[in-house]
């Protein structure tokens, strides 16, 4: 699990770098974004806040650690399905276009 942290709230901040330092890496080599803030990113961001449905405050090390292993389970298994997506749909790609080719040249 590779984790950026990017908090508004420098406390926060701190306290997940201490809490996290064995999983910090920058940005784009993360698995995902950590943050007090609800942004747009081009990496999944776990949202910590009062309306997160990831992690409220306050927290503890023991809860922080269970929803960053669960999140990253739900990251990696999406990851997984659109990759078997994207093999079905190039080999649906491949066959059609062989299948044309084929039909072609049979009535050629």
């Amino acid at each position: 699990m590779k984790i950026a942290i990017n908090c508004e709230c420098l406390i926060m901040q701190k306290t997940l770098e201490i809490f996290l330092k064995d999983y910090l890496v920058n940005e784009e080599e993360a698995d995902f974004i950590l943050s007090d803030i609800n942004k747009k990113s081009n990496k999944r961001v776990f949202y910590i806040g009062d309306d997160s449905p990831y992690l409220t405050l306050p927290f503890s090390k023991k809860d922080l650690l269970y929803a960053l292993e669960e999140f990253d389970f739900i990251v990696k298994d999406s990851n997984l399905k659109e990759n078997l997506e994207d093999k079905i749909s190039l080999l649906v790609d491949e066959f059609k276009s062989k299948l044309i080719k084929l039909v072609k040249e049979h009535y050629e």
